[in-house]
């Protein structure tokens, strides 16, 4: 397995921007080349500083990831690799981080879903560990590098935890990877927890030969903690393939692999059918809170339900968040956070008390909502008359993928942000870009205003090059010259007589001018058809990825 790391991403245009309450960064070489975006953060790490670590990128066709270091207030951190960032190369795409935990000396453990194979689409589990300053740790696995016998059983699970000794431990599925790699076909479906020592090897001391299987059927691992004593929960599904009969599953396991019979006397304890498998918070103490469906059901260390939590157990709370996290709140509360469904762009969730109620009193309401009003968004195609008007330039791009609490109570959530520019009728191809981007909150759930900084100006510039109204009108397009200093949307559009002839809004992925073929209207064609030569006067509107804007006009004439 080859590995190799490149300090510092090469920043695209403008290099990062920030406003009160956000940033966005570039870690890439800029514009993507396919119309699916497969940049932005994925997972968050908290540190003791108040700053923390995001991992991301890895996505289709990519070889490797990123991973960044902020500062509290939202800069990046100079001693992380080589200006902040560094990229992990790894030959077995896609590479796509699925969790990074912090080692108590500061070491990075980063779990990846690596090599797809026909047979098996999510990849098998790869565990990179990073020092402190982002540099590999050659001292870990093969170069830095361990490889696992698990595949991941979903594309959001976070399948990891660290022991207090330093051992890693991954759930997941093993038989459908095995099968995939040319094993037995029979094995599908086998949930399994690994155990790594802190070189990377797989823990002998632990199941059979490092590994040990949860007795379930067709199933797999969907979460995992460590407890400070060193037992390992562990949350999973049996009956994937069948999700009206399907059952959530906690157990526990001791150091050694075997089931521990302080928990439920050793027997694995079902949710009720057709619970998913959302999200578990392992409480100190050993109880444990999952959340799936419509309810969060709690656990008590004796992995019985607690009758003081809720009804009976359960806390029937309605739709819970997607990309469910569970974080701990004030009180022996918890905080149960993800994306809003049919809200782009918005972080919500649900303040719970340690009896299971809806918590109002600890910092703001029960119900929470959360926008950081980023830019970016979707753009038509351009140049070949093939621009259509799309939502104007008030568009929020941001994909929230993670939500880090942080010491002081305040939360950072990450994902991406960018612009999606679509192909059209196979003569131009679409392109797009995603960069990273946090959003700082406080523990009141209000934009935190130490973070990020005051936006700085961003430089437009507009003309309308030498054309004839008739290559224009064969083209369907006027040719515009645009010139805008960060990645964005910009908004032209082009009048004759007081009248919109073209207009379109276009993606702006790179640093430099570029021409542009604005697509006319109907009215502008028959205007291009008429008497010549024609006066036109172009306007342009461009916003950056947090929002900063700049607005120029410019006379052009079509002979």
């Amino acid at each position: 397995m080859g590995l190799g790391l490149a300090a510092g991403g090469q920043a695209s245009a403008g290099g990062p921007r920030v406003a009160q309450g956000r940033v966005v960064f570039p870690v890439g070489a800029g514009a993507g080349t396919g119309t699916e975006s497969s940049g932005g953060a994925s997972q968050v790490v908290a540190l003791p500083s108040g700053g923390a670590v995001l991992v991301g990128g890895g996505g289709r066709g990519q070889r490797g990831f990123y991973a960044a270091e902020l500062t509290a207030s939202g800069s990046l951190d100079a001693s992380f690799g080589r200006g902040g960032i560094v990229r992990v190369g790894v030959d077995s795409p896609p590479s796509r981080p699925l969790e990074v935990l912090r080692q108590v000396d500061g070491k990075l453990v980063v779990v990846v879903s690596g090599r797809e194979t026909t047979a098996f689409s999510f990849g098998q589990l790869l565990v990179v560990r990073l020092d402190a300053d982002g540099s590999l740790d050659r001292t870990f696995g093969s170069q830095g590098i361990a490889t696992t016998p698990l595949a991941p059983a979903c594309d959001s699970c976070r399948p990891a935890g660290l022991a207090p000794d330093g051992d890693i431990f991954l759930t997941g599925e093993a038989g459908q990877l095995s099968a995939a790699l040319g094993g037995d076909p029979s094995a599908a479906g086998v949930w399994n927890v690994v155990a790594l020592t802190r070189s990377g090897g797989l823990d002998q001391a632990f199941g059979q030969g490092g590994q040990e299987t949860i007795g379930a059927t067709d199933a797999g691992g969907y979460d995992l903690s460590v407890l400070p004593s060193g037992e390992v929960m562990t949350l999973g599904m049996d009956n994937i393939q069948s999700p009206v009969s399907s059952t959530a599953i906690l157990t526990l396991l001791g150091p050694d692999g075997g089931a521990d019979r302080r928990f439920n006397g050793g027997v694995p304890v079902g949710l009720p059918a057709g619970v998913p498998a959302g999200a578990m918070l392992v409480r100190p103490d050993g109880s444990v809170v999952v959340g799936g469906g419509t309810g969060l059901f709690d656990y008590t260390a004796s992995g019985h339900a607690d009758a003081g939590f809720g009804d009976g157990g359960v806390a029937h709370v309605g739709a819970l968040p997607e990309g469910l996290e569970l974080l701990t709140g004030a009180g022996g509360g918890l905080l149960a956070v993800g994306r809003v469904a049919g809200a782009p762009g918005t972080v919500g969730g649900l303040r719970v008390s340690a009896s299971g109620r809806a918590e109002s009193s600890s910092g703001g309401p029960a119900q929470i909502r959360f926008r950081p009003h980023f830019g970016g968004g979707g753009s038509g195609a351009t140049g070949g008359g093939s621009s259509r008007v799309v939502r104007g330039l008030v568009q929020d791009s941001f994909v929230e993928r993670a939500v880090a609490a942080r010491a002081d109570g305040s939360y950072l959530a990450v994902g991406g942000v960018g612009v999606v520019e679509g192909s059209a009728n196979g003569r131009v191809r679409g392109r797009s870009v995603f960069e990273f981007a946090a959003a700082s909150i406080t523990p009141g759930f209000t934009e935190d205003a130490g973070f990020g900084g005051r936006p700085a100006r961003v430089g437009l510039k507009l003309s309308v090059p030498a054309q004839s109204a008739a290559g224009a009108l064969a083209a369907r397009a006027i040719r515009v010259r645009l010139d805008f200093s960060a990645v964005g949307l910009a908004r032209v559009r082009i009048k004759a007589g007081g009248h919109v002839i073209a207009q379109g809004v276009v993606g702006i992925f790179g640093r430099g001018p570029q021409i542009l073929g604005i697509g006319l209207s109907g009215y502008g064609a028959h205007v291009l058809a008429g008497r010549r030569p024609v006066v036109v006067r172009a306007t342009g509107t461009g916003r950056d990825l947090v929002t900063a804007g700049a607005s120029v006009s410019a006379p052009g004439r079509l002979d």
